[in-house]
């Protein structure tokens, strides 16, 4: 798309790709990292709801305990989870340019990573706050970050695990 914007552009040169590259690179990874940490953390306080998330995980890893893109898709209740942590401390809360058309932004591919990431944990941790580190205070630079960072305890899961 950029290289399409630079050959009908006088304005946008080869220089002006790299930097939009290297942004979306950068801000894609601090993006999913956010998300996976906030999504860890509202999932330690709320242990009803981990453990729901839990239970989906350990249903769909019964069925086939690799990964596929099937079994990502049903991970609903996960899903549902990473959507509302985001909603709630949203990776990136201000976004500072001006579209001039419609853009079609696929966001799909982050939400996969995170479902691998969190159900990766999930399926051989409990998760819980670490004291005196149960509430969040944001700050904000580009990306929306925990103040003091977000603390949690795992606990393994199964007895004698390893990984």
């Amino acid at each position: 798309m950029f290289i399409e914007i630079s050959e009908n552009s006088t304005d946008f040169t080869d220089d002006d790709i790299i930097n939009e590259a290297i942004t979306f690179m950068l801000a894609g990874q601090d993006s999913v990292g956010a998300g996976i940490a906030f999504t860890l953390f509202y999932l330690a306080k709320h242990v009803e709801i981990q453990m729901k998330v839990i239970q989906e995980i350990d249903s769909i890893y019964e069925r086939n305990s690799n990964l596929s893109i099937t079994e990502l898709n049903d991970m609903i209740f996960l899903e549902q989870c990473l959507k509302e942590s985001l909603r709630l401390a949203p990776s990136v809360p201000i976004i500072s340019r001006v579209l001039t058309e419609d853009v079609v932004l696929g966001f799909k591919f982050a939400i996969l990573e995170m479902k691998v990431i969190i159900s990766t944990i999930l399926r051989y941790y409990k998760i819980s706050l670490a004291p005196p580190h149960e509430n969040l205070t944001f700050s904000y630079k580009t990306t929306l970050k925990a103040k003091d960072g977000i603390w949690l305890c795992l606990k393994p899961r199964h007895k004698g695990m390893s990984i």
